[in-house]
């Protein structure tokens, strides 16, 4: 019924995998203990669902979760996920990317990221995409200095947000070992497949922090 508002509550202090799907996630109240290792949340979610969740190992967040974080930051600080070793970020529209540093502040463990749709998704024409903006954070995230291995991004289609994001995270992640970036399939648009290669040669001129990272640009 619409304009309803349901309370739920979840006590399973020995689950090991949750997958949460709807689009009217809100006022949790959750226990999952020390032993969730994976948590896959697709839809809005509150504050009570995200701290639930915080002792995941592997976590995914869709797009509306994305969007639901600039809600949640208003009122609350993100929970700390001391145990997350891997994040899947899925994007949504509006783009919502500029709570990424504050989830990596809050993951101080994180191993792996992986962006599995993009940084950006298309408008409905199709040949343009709906842009970003990110500003740079003022400390460094734990996980950048000393946990962070890899990096996977797909979809990569150049735009300045785009590329003033992958900057950043190698020139701050003192210990990756790789960061992979897969170009969007413009296989069929010559001129923009060429458009791609240059846009790969300047991603290959950044400042790269860690000694042992490898890029990997892939058209």
């Amino acid at each position: 019924m619409f304009g309803c508002k349901y309370k739920t509550d979840i006590n399973a202090p020995s689950l090991h995998y949750l997958e949460l799907r709807g689009i009217t996630l809100y006022d949790y109240s959750v226990n999952f203990s020390s032993s969730l290792v994976e948590a896959c949340i697709s839809g809005r979610c509150d504050f009570g669902l995200l701290k639930g969740i915080s002792k995941a190992k592997h976590l995914t967040l869709n797009g509306d979760v994305m969007w639901s974080l600039h809600i949640i930051i208003r009122a609350h600080a993100f929970p700390t996920f001391h145990n997350l070793k891997k994040m899947v970020l899925h994007v949504g529209k509006p783009v919502n990317w500029e709570f990424l540093p504050n989830l990596l502040m809050c993951s101080p463990k994180l191993e792996a990221l992986v962006v599995p749709e993009g940084l950006v998704v298309p408008k409905e024409s199709g040949r343009h995409y709906y842009r970003f903006y990110w500003h740079r954070p003022e400390s460094v995230a734990e996980c950048l200095l000393l946990h962070l291995k890899t990096i996977e991004i797909f979809n990569f289609v150049g735009l300045p947000g785009e590329l003033y994001l992958v900057s950043y995270l190698l020139e701050r992640a003192e210990v990756l070992d790789r960061m992979t970036i897969h170009s969007y399939d413009f296989s069929g648009r010559p001129r923009v497949r060429k458009k791609m290669e240059s846009i790969r040669d300047e991603a290959f001129s950044f400042p790269i922090r860690s000694s042992t990272c490898k890029l990997v640009f892939i058209i």
